[in-house]
């Protein structure tokens, strides 16, 4: 069976959309400073989340997953951070 030309486009448009999204995502940060790394993993969590609510689960499910997933590191790496800054400060 060969699937229909919509099929087909629909299917090179969500690897499309998974190489925005990856491309949009950031690059692990090499930062001293406590406050530049959380106002980076903050930023990051929050611009996740806006790409995050224009998404359809029906249609975008793997895109969702992968937002969530990358969310998630974000905010256990803000927490490494809160709680290094802590128990230095």
């Amino acid at each position: 069976m060969r699937q229909s030309a919509s099929a087909n486009a629909k299917s090179r448009g969500t690897k499309e959309n998974k190489m925005l999204l990856v491309d949009a995502g950031f690059k692990p940060l090499m930062g001293d400073s406590h406050e530049v790394m959380s106002v980076y993993y903050g930023e990051r969590i929050v611009a996740f989340s806006e790409m995050l609510q224009h998404l359809n689960i029906l249609e975008n499910a793997s895109e969702i997953e992968f937002l969530c997933r990358e969310i998630t590191t974000a905010r256990k790496a803000l927490n490494k951070i809160h709680l290094k800054k802590d128990f230095t400060a």
